[in-house]
């Protein structure tokens, strides 16, 4: 890639030359039976530049995503988000150069699993035009159309985000078929550990990712936040019961539809969850439930080792 000049940043038309989002991957875990994939939460880094040579025409805009000099799924990647991104913006930056990065991405080219990153990557990109920093968590995959969609596996990738202490975690509108199995499963925690956030769009997804957003979702975040702090250790259900804080979920969910985790924690806090999983969920959860025995069926049965008669009670 060519080195840029130093120039004045915001006269090339990249307004944001570095941003990070989170989003769920692929990555290694060295475990007992040997190396396994498992998906996790990690880090997505941005850095735009102007690459410029001298008595050179300028090279269009581009997008580089992963280990440099990346040639597959990756590299065809970069090429839908430009696109996208021509289609948002109109002209895109001459020169311009946008490297999204992340550890993980490089070994991830030893597995077969696919990276479902597009969406998270269309948003660092669309920054460094924009000069709007992000700051989420975004799960789903996006189109040069700007179509925001579930990724394939969604439920799963569900299912790595850990604990959290009030980030916005922001899915694609297609995920409200998905998320009252969690209330299903005794799982509410979830949308009180993050703001879940639908989005329709790519539009919808920018502007709910925007670090400082707009004022029309603002205030509503600002409401849900302070809900979250008033909690102390109260026991989730709980609190969510209070006919107090029941109230003001709703109305964040009058003023933000969106805006799901209120929703979802209304519902909870009025003794309405639902008891019965949809048949894509259980279909997924009983997936999840076989893997502990995969390394069974990689060795064959019945020759198994003493050590590995051991591990069958623990994977019991």
């Amino acid at each position: 890639d060519p080195k840029p000049e130093k120039t004045d940043v915001a006269s090339t038309g990249i307004l944001l030359d570095t941003a990070e989002v989170s989003t769920v991957i692929w990555a290694r875990s060295v475990k007992q039976d040997g190396v396994n994939w498992e998906q996790k939460v990690a880090p997505l880094q941005m850095t735009a530049r102007v690459g410029k040579e001298p008595d050179a025409e300028p090279k269009p805009f581009s997008i580089s995503i992963g280990p440099e000099r990346e040639e597959g799924a990756l590299h065809e990647l970069g090429d839908t988000l430009v696109a996208l991104l021509k289609a948002q913006h109109g002209t895109l930056p001459v020169g311009g150069w946008v490297a999204i990065r992340s550890p993980d991405l490089a070994l991830q080219l030893s597995s077969s699993r696919r990276q479902s990153i597009s969406a998270a990557a269309a948003v660092l990109a669309s920054a460094a035009i924009s000069g709007r920093e992000p700051d989420a968590t975004i799960l789903g995959v996006v189109d040069e159309t700007g179509a925001f969609k579930l990724p394939t596996g969604f439920w799963g990738q569900l299912q790595a985000i850990g604990k959290g202490s009030g980030q916005r975690l922001i899915l694609p509108a297609a995920a409200a078929e998905f998320l009252p199995s969690m209330l299903a499963l005794e799982r509410p925690q979830l949308f009180f550990e993050h703001e879940v956030l639908l989005a329709s769009n790519f539009q919808e997804l920018v502007a709910l990712s925007t670090k400082t957003p707009d004022v029309s979702i603002a205030k509503s975040l600002a409401s849900f936040r302070e809900i979250r702090e008033k909690a102390g250790t109260q026991p989730l259900g709980q609190y969510v019961a209070n006919s107090f804080v029941r109230r003001r979920l709703v109305d964040i969910v009058q003023t933000a539809p969106c805006h799901f985790s209120a929703k979802m924690l209304a519902i909870q806090g009025a003794g309405n969850r639902p008891i019965y999983v949809t048949r894509s969920v259980l279909a997924a959860e009983l997936n999840r439930a076989i893997e502990p025995m995969e390394w069974i069926m990689r060795q064959g049965y019945p020759h198994l080792t003493p050590p590995q008669l051991d591990r069958l009670g623990s994977t019991y």
